[in-house]
């Protein structure tokens, strides 16, 4: 997963990580991630 932050003096979007198994940040508010616990459902048609 790709995580961005908006930066304020140039309001533009940069790139604050690449998480793969856990996404762990602090801003905009603190959270903890476990990826690998995340379900895929995929229909017929995708």
């Amino acid at each position: 997963m790709h995580a961005f932050e908006l930066e304020p003096a140039a309001g533009t979007y940069t790139g604050v990580g690449i998480f793969r198994e856990r996404m762990t940040l602090t801003a905009p508010f603190p959270m903890d991630l476990d990826l690998t616990q995340i379900k895929t459902h995929r229909g017929k048609d995708q």
